[in-house]
Parts: structure tokens; C-alpha cells; sequence
């Protein structure tokens, strides 16, 4: 008979995943998160925790413990009365560390390129064109097909410009795709779709 294996974390009983461990401690294990932090933290923890990280002289990356977004940020649910969808921790680290946000074409920025980490002295406030530059820089962004709000494929690029090559404006080639005129002339360019 086949004996079941369980998390070898203390106190835990959860199925074992993989290096001895759950899929939660696994993943802690693997993003270098302390076992022992609690698995359901208040936001009283949540807070002390990021207030020391607020503190802290490191310059090395502090890994938010808890919850995560969807893009994985570091996220939390927000005090009253701000209720809703979570506040993303490197944009409030950001503010406390570094002042208000200077303009709304500004975004919190990681030097650092880990998207969890809350070191307010891995965080700055950037324009957008900025912040793509930091994820090229370190290899977070996803160009081209595998950014995940494109309109376009590498094929159409290639296709628009030889449209271009053929006579036809920036205009005539927006229209054929969903995309505006100006990232048709990228496009042509070589800005975009390199």
C-alpha cells in the first residue's frame, strides 16, 4: 500500500508538491520567502510588515509574503474607505518613500525588475517610456507577440510594411488592422515590431 506524502513544513498536512513540500510552501520555498511567516496574515500583519520594510536600511530585494495580483505585484486589500479592487504595494511604498506621485503619466518603477519586492529604495517614480526601459533593461518585458495586450502579430508588422513599400499611407494600413496611425508609423520606423 501506497503511503501518502505530506508537506514537510511543521504543522502543516497538506499534499506533498514537490521538493518535500505543498504547492504553498513550495512556492514560498522557491521565491525565498521565510517558512514560518504565516500562511493567513491580517492586515495588522500585513502593515508591521510593510512598515518595517519602509524602515529598513537593505538593499537587497524584501519579497512581499502575502497576496499577489494577477501580474504578480505585491498586493493588499486596501484600508477603508478605499474598498474594492486590491492597492498594489510598490505604488504605495512608492508614495510613502519617495513623495506623491509626480504627474498621471508617472508609475512606481522597480530598479530591481522582481515585481513582488517592496525596498523602497529599489522603487522610483517613471514615466512609462521609463519603466519599459527598466523591463527591457532586466528582461521582464514581454515585446512584440507575447506582450499581452497586442493588437497584432509579427506577421502583420512584416505585412504592414510592405503595404507601406507598395504606396499605401499609414492611414490605408490602420484601417486594415486594429491599431492607430501612429503605431502603423512605428511600425514602418522600426520602432515597434522590430
Amino acid at each position: 500500500m501506497a503511503t501518502i506524502r505530506i508537506c514537510a513544513q511543521n504543522g502543516c498536512g497538506n499534499p506533498h508538491f514537490a521538493k518535500g513540500y505543498c504547492k504553498f510552501h513550495y512556492r514560498r520555498f522557491t521565491d525565498g520567502v521565510p517558512m514560518e511567516l504565516p500562511t493567513r496574515a491580517t492586515r495588522e500583519q500585513m502593515l508591521q510588515f510593510a512598515t518595517a520594510a519602509l524602515h529598513s536600511a537593505t538593499d537587497e530585494c524584501i519579497l512581499w509574503p502575502f497576496g499577489k495580483n494577477s501580474s504578480g505585484y505585491a498586493a493588499m486589500r486596501p484600508l477603508p474607505p478605499f474598498f474594492g479592487t486590491s492597492a498594489v504595494l510598490s505604488r504605495l511604498m512608492c508614495q510613502a518613500a519617495h513623495g506623491a506621485q509626480p504627474t498621471d503619466a508617472h508609475e512606481a518603477a522597480h530598479f530591481c525588475g522582481v515585481r513582488h519586492c517592496i525596498n523602497p529604495r529599489h522603487l522610483r517614480w517613471a514615466t512609462t517610456v521609463e519603466n519599459d526601459a527598466d523591463k527591457d533593461r532586466h528582461g521582464t518585458r514581454q515585446p512584440g507577440p507575447k506582450e499581452r495586450f497586442a493588437k497584432i502579430t509579427q506577421e502583420d508588422a512584416d505585412d504592414i510594411r510592405a503595404l507601406a513599400k507598395s504606396g499605401l499611407t499609414p492611414k490605408q494600413c490602420a484601417e486594415r488592422y486594429p491599431i492607430t496611425v501612429g503605431h502603423v508609423r512605428d511600425i514602418i520606423r522600426g520602432l515597434a515590431w522590430a
